[in-house]
């Protein structure tokens, strides 16, 4: 009760630090820039300056320290001081109505996921308990939702999927259904919006693509929650980028791994329309499409299993794992090519013996040693070879 007093007395720019650091995510750590953006989402006053406000709080409520090691590497982090601190923030918040409002008005995802969170009793979030507060959240939605990434949807999507059983009973429920309505649609916006998916993936190494992903929580939870009731979204043209993409890498990618990242990508988008939504297979002829690179895709795999790295044992972990993964890839599309499923055996077969060779070889390795520089002495998985002046038989000799 005292610390809680002590919170209450706080400046109104101290409180809303301690409030932005609820909206910088579920880390126990927050970055300083991070806390800093989220500050001035929640205090827009001219009175007090941002680093004051952080090296007031410094050693009360909150914790400033650097991570990392070298130092040249580390970064300043801020933490609770206690974790029963930030208990007392959320307490605080659910408390005073027009703090709550406030918060709920520029909170970023991180914060929209807090409120959304039920209590560890299973009950629903204490934030959302009138109508006032979820109106709040939808127009915050409805104002942001333009700037959400990818894993700001999966994450919302994530939750609404758990948040469904505890809502079924609420008499929150409506507002919950109304929400959850308005993120489907922002979510079929986003995997139609060709400019927003062009800027987000562009640059990315290919295994980092949630839109299967949403695609799929998209259909599951519409289908659970709504019954069919929400229109599919227009997928030509994610599946289009998909595609060409799987073309493109074919054409300037060397590795294989990358190859069958965004394959996988477009064999997930064809099992999710096949489950939820088979009328676009035969709308835009998807399966003669993926039939014809698939047919490319089964050249490269066997192209690759023909070469041995038999010179390089530095690479025989992660060949082992890519060849253990290409054959439980080769399994998940039988489904879909039946007239292959005696070759695909076949190379699923000989995926995983190239798999074990690979890990043979790489279990005879693991206790060599190398020399480097300076002299020291590292686990690798190269022939053996000794560090300078080192002779282990002296000094046996010398025991």
């Amino acid at each position: 009760k005292h610390i809680e007093k002590v919170f209450n007395n706080l400046q109104g720019a101290h409180k809303k630090l301690l409030f932005a650091i609820l909206d910088s995510g579920y880390s126990k750590e927050v970055e300083i820039e991070r806390l800093k953006a989220a500050f001035n989402r929640h205090y827009t006053g001219i009175d007090y300056d941002f680093d004051a406000v952080l090296n007031d709080l410094n050693g009360t409520f909150i914790k400033i320290y650097r991570s990392g090691y070298p130092y040249f590497m580390s970064r300043e982090l801020i933490k609770w001081i206690h974790p029963s601190i930030r208990d007392l923030a959320i307490r605080v918040l659910v408390k005073n109505p027009s703090l709550k409002i406030e918060f709920i008005k520029n909170c970023s995802i991180n914060g929209i996921l807090l409120l959304l969170s039920p209590r560890e009793s299973g009950e629903t979030s204490p934030f959302l308990k009138d109508e006032k507060s979820w109106n709040t959240l939808l127009e915050n939605l409805n104002e942001n939702a333009g700037n959400f990434c990818s894993s700001d949807f999966l994450a919302l999507l994530r939750n609404i999927e758990e948040l469904k059983k505890i809502y079924e009973s609420s008499p929150y429920k409506k507002y919950f259904l109304q929400f959850t309505k308005e993120v489907l649609e922002s979510v079929k916006n986003f995997i139609e919006n060709e400019e927003k998916i062009t800027q987000e993936i562009r640059g990315r190494i290919p295994s980092i693509d949630n839109r299967p992903a949403i695609l799929n929580f998209y259909y599951k939870i519409s289908r659970l929650i709504f019954n069919n009731k929400i229109s599919s979204p227009d997928i030509s043209y994610l599946w289009n980028d998909l595609y060409e993409r799987a073309i493109n890498i074919l054409k300037t990618s060397r590795f294989l791994e990358e190859k069958l990242w965004v394959f996988e990508n477009l064999i997930k988008v064809f099992k999710i329309l096949k489950m939820y939504d088979p009328g676009y297979l035969t709308k835009y002829s998807l399966h003669k499409k993926l039939l014809k690179l698939f047919s490319t895709y089964i050249v490269e795999i066997e192209k690759e299993l023909d070469e041995i790295w038999e010179d390089d044992p530095d690479i025989y972990f992660n060949e082992a794992e890519m060849w253990y993964d290409v054959a439980d890839f080769l399994r998940e599309i039988i489904d879909i090519f039946p007239e292959y499923e005696k070759k695909l055996r076949t190379l699923i077969k000989e995926s995983e013996n190239k798999a074990s060779y690979y890990g043979y070889k790489a279990t005879q390795n693991t206790e060599d040693i190398e020399d480097i520089e300076d002299g020291d002495i590292i686990y690798t998985t190269s022939p053996i070879r000794k560090t300078k002046d080192f002779d282990i038989a002296k000094i046996f000799d010398d025991l």
